[in-house]
């Protein structure tokens, strides 16, 4: 009977250990490892092949069709199509969605991705699916599309236009690289854009002495067409990529100013992206300092720390922070700049972040860079913001173009009331996108053996976290409201922000009348009591963000039954032995006494 008791615990065992073991494996491959990803990955392909061949077949059908009809298109402008060229362009488009059979890994980790970090509805990339084949078959880049990187890429493009929001995108590693590269200098026209909704992209500012100011565009134009193509569905980031250009080369570019479009040709050079300009106030007492923060770029927060000091040095005590048409820019920075600014006495956080893992606040700007382990270096840059303090009376203009890392820097100094706002409600862009490198990968067979080989591709963008002030609500659609509406006077407004006269500058007269005055500061808004504004929690996307929990929850039981039961045996083990020993020792004695 023991012997058989002894099987069955056995058995147990020998399947608890089993479980465990596929739990563990199962749970390395949520976390990033092979087998689930690749499930996904034909999963994708078995529903991406059927709807690619019927989309084929369909152009080739519209292509015969036109061709058969001899009927004429007509463009938006109501002129004839060249159809002899249409119907080839459709043809090509079917010869080309028919060359992608490979497995989309890449997207099964773009959809890992999205369900975890996104803070938006999740949507998986098997519903966004036929929406993805009907832009590709569009949208098409025929010259681009020559081999199985670049083809990949286009896929993945699709999939953040399938998405349907305007702050997700796919940065392919040529612009990224450009990017890092060239932090205070790149080569376009000298605008700072944002996406719209309806696919085309707003002007926020423009530069001093740039081909746009040159060309007369300005902060509020809407891009509409490059190169007298509609931009309407194409991909932010691309129309981006295709305005900056190279050096000495002509751009033609369509906008709309209230609703009447123009359109203009300029020649591309190097734009010095110089964020900070300043200078003394001849206005009342003299004793005004402005400041105009453009952006919060790489070098911002040496050129603000320069911009003080000089105004100091000037005999400067009172300020003017001018961040209208500031379309935003890096989080560390504009936090650098706020802990230079405020008290060192202020125990609030200076901004909140709210993402799907909950809410993290961040008192300064180490605390912020500690938090994602940047290096020592990028620490070192911002040593100034430490032990320091504006003591001055200080305004702050803000205006409809004001976005972003702006509006942050404007809604913090309203909620620890350091500073009086003046101007129009802001944009109202209060969330932060996350990059993810993107892989994909070469399946072949060695010595019957599976193998792949991995290669690394752009970055996958995807909003990931609202970033609040430290009291009042986060702005995100909303904006931020200034404390005296003050909207610019008609003929200020033919000028861009650095160019308007100070006599015509109305805004800046109400600010700089208040820091020149002796008129309380507007109470900072009342820290809410049981918790911090955060956010509607986003919907979970079917649990797909937790199934890496629930196998290392499985995982752990099942492993915790294993050591119960190992524990178990040896226990009865033991005892075993020693009613063994015991029996034995009492057998001696019997024969001992006989």
């Amino acid at each position: 009977m023991r012997k058989n008791r002894l099987s069955a615990i056995l058995s147990v065992l020998l399947v608890l250990v089993l479980l465990a073991s596929l739990s563990l494996t199962s749970c390395a491959s949520q976390l990033g490892g092979k087998p689930i990803l690749q499930d996904k990955a034909d999963e994708i392909a078995e529903a991406l092949d059927p709807l690619i061949a019927s989309k084929a077949d369909a152009l080739d059908a519209a292509a015969a069709g036109y061709e058969a009809s001899g009927e004429i298109l007509k463009d938006e402008n109501g002129a004839d199509i060249n159809m002899s060229s249409h119907i080839a362009d459709l043809r090509a488009r079917a010869a080309i969605l028919r060359t992608l059979t490979y497995q989309p890994y890449a997207l099964a980790i773009m959809d890992d991705i999205y369900a975890r970090e996104y803070i938006g509805v999740y949507r998986s990339v098997l519903s966004m699916l036929p929406l993805m084949v009907d832009i590709l078959a569009e949208d098409i880049l025929l010259d681009k599309l020559t081999d199985e990187m670049i083809t990949t890429e286009a896929l993945i493009t699709c999939y953040t236009l399938a998405i349907g929001d305007i702050y997700a995108s796919y940065v392919d590693n040529k612009t990224a690289q450009e990017e890092n590269a060239m932090p205070t200098s790149y080569v376009g026209i000298g605008v700072s854009v944002t996406p719209r909704d309806d696919g085309y992209i707003n002007v926020i500012s423009v530069t001093k002495d740039s081909p746009a100011a040159a060309a007369g565009i300005l902060p509020g134009d809407i891009l509409i067409a490059v190169e007298g193509e509609d931009i309407a569905d194409k991909d932010y980031n691309a129309v981006v990529n295709s305005v900056r250009g190279e050096v000495d080369t002509a751009i033609t570019l369509t906008f709309s100013r209230e609703g009447t479009p123009y359109t203009v040709t300029m020649t591309r050079r190097i734009v010095e992206n110089v964020t900070v300009e300043y200078k003394m106030l001849g206005l009342g007492t003299g004793k005004t300092g402005y400041v105009r923060i453009s952006e919060f770029g790489a070098g911002t927060f040496d050129e603000f720390v320069a911009a003080i000091e000089a105004l100091e040095a000037l005999g400067a005590t009172e300020y003017v922070f001018d961040v209208r048409s500031n379309p935003g820019g890096n989080a560390e920075v504009v936090i650098a700049i706020l802990e230079y600014i405020l008290p060192d006495d202020i125990d609030s956080p200076i901004v909140r972040f709210d993402s799907r893992d909950g809410s993290k606040v961040f008192y300064s700007v180490e605390d912020y860079l500690t938090s994602y382990e940047a290096p020592a270096d990028t620490l070192s840059k911002f040593k100034a913001a430490k032990n320091h303090a504006l003591d001055a009376r200080i305004a702050v203009l803000c205006n409809e173009y004001t976005a972003s890392a702006g509006e942050l820097f404007t809604s913090c100094l309203m909620d620890f009331g350091v500073a009086e706002t003046y101007g129009v409600t802001t944009y109202g862009k209060g969330l932060g996108q996350s990059s993810y490198r993107v892989t994909d990968y070469y399946a072949y067979e060695e010595i019957g053996v599976q193998s792949y080989t991995y290669f690394e591709m752009g970055y996958f963008v995807v909003p990931s976290f609202y970033y609040s002030p430290p009291i009042s609500d986060n702005y995100h659609e909303i904006g931020v409201v200034p404390h005296h509406a003050v909207t610019l006077s008609e003929e200020a407004q033919s000028y861009y922000i650095s160019t308007i006269p100070e006599a015509l500058d109305n805004q800046l007269a109400a600010a700089v009348a208040f820091v020149q005055s002796d008129t309380p500061f507007t109470p900072p808004p009342v820290k809410p009591q049981g918790g911090t504004n955060t956010p509607t929690e986003p919907e979970d996307p079917d649990g797909i963000s937790n199934s890496g929990i629930i196998l290392f929850v499985i995982f752990g039981v099942l492993f915790a039954a294993v050591i119960a039961v190992a524990v178990y045996l040896v226990i009865d083990f033991r005892r075993s032995a020693k009613r063994q020993r015991d029996m034995l020792s009492s057998w001696n004695d019997q024969e001992n006494d006989n």
